[in-house]
């Protein structure tokens, strides 16, 4: 005997023997497991999926079927959540292999000093003297040396030695941003060099305005710039001496001194941990030994 879906059910009634008696629209159903509670799935998913089942010989009892579907339930849920732990691991792992390739790269910061400098009594100036006619061939080099490479922003010191040395590189480079800042002044040598004079109070204060200043440009850096990019950075000497250790964390006086010479570049990694590792320090292969200086 068939029903077929959907089977009104009228009346229902267990007997002592374990049979469940039901009457609905299409007749009577008698349901009776044998005494080993098994049920074929075969029956039981028949009747979930398609609301008909064949009563001709299969008699059910109901507590075994509640049993087995019971069963049947659990199993599901156990497979639905071992499937969701799987999905929350492939997940995660993908998570972590994309933030991984995003911060596999450094932020490159590349340093050159700045061109000679005119003697002082060739023009005195309040933000110093201008380039030398070899500062100026210098700046021309360094230029070209620096014209193939792609630069997301370009930092230069307000000091007009600095500054005219910028504007050489920024020939090769005219979509750049250019930002001219005060914080990228020379400072004193005493940063990474402390303890050959007695400091007065005066000095003392200057020193810690012109580290104040250094923290401020790297604590922006930082914040600019993400790694990937490569940034420009035109300044003095006593600078990068002093600032290069800063990007890493470390005290300039606990650093190795570095030689600076003009026009030299010096290029530095700085990773999203906090490290940073210098690549090149004081190239000046793009001028001749007759314009080093």
């Amino acid at each position: 005997m068939h029903f077929s879906q959907p089977a009104m059910v009228a009346s229902t009634r267990i007997a002592a023997s374990g049979v469940m008696k039901a009457r609905c629209s299409s007749g009577e159903l008698y349901w009776q497991a044998p005494r080993d509670c098994m049920v074929k799935s075969s029956f039981v998913m028949n009747l979930i999926l398609t609301g008909r089942a064949s009563v001709k010989k299969e008699k059910i009892r109901v507590d075994a079927l509640v049993h087995y579907l019971l069963l049947e339930f659990q199993q599901l849920c156990a497979y639905i959540t071992l499937l969701r732990c799987i999905r929350r691991t492939i997940m995660t792992k993908t998570d972590h292999k994309h933030k991984e390739a995003v911060v596999d790269v450094p932020l490159t910061a590349v340093f050159v000093r700045h061109a000679q400098a005119a003697a002082a009594d060739e023009g005195t100036r309040s933000l110093g003297p201008l380039l030398s006619s070899l500062g100026e061939r210098q700046a021309e080099r360094v230029s070209k040396r620096l014209a193939e490479e792609s630069f997301t922003h370009i930092y230069s010191s307000d000091l007009l030695r600095a500054k005219q040395t910028a504007l050489a590189i920024l020939k090769h480079q005219e979509d750049v941003p250019w930002t001219v800042t005060a914080e990228l002044r020379e400072v004193s040598p005493h940063h990474f060099a402390p303890g050959y004079i007695q400091l007065t109070l005066a000095m003392r204060r200057e020193i810690r305005a012109e580290r104040a200043a250094m923290d401020k440009f790297v604590a922006h850096v930082r914040r600019a710039h993400v790694p990937g990019e490569k940034i420009l950075i035109v300044c003095h000497g006593n600078l990068i001496r002093s600032i290069v250790p800063l990007f890493a964390r470390r005290s300039p006086d606990q650093a190795v001194m570095m030689d600076i010479n003009n026009t030299a570049v010096t290029i530095l990694d700085i990773w999203p941990s906090g490290e940073a590792v210098l690549r090149l320090s004081n190239c000046v292969k793009h001028l001749i030994p007759r314009e080093v200086t």
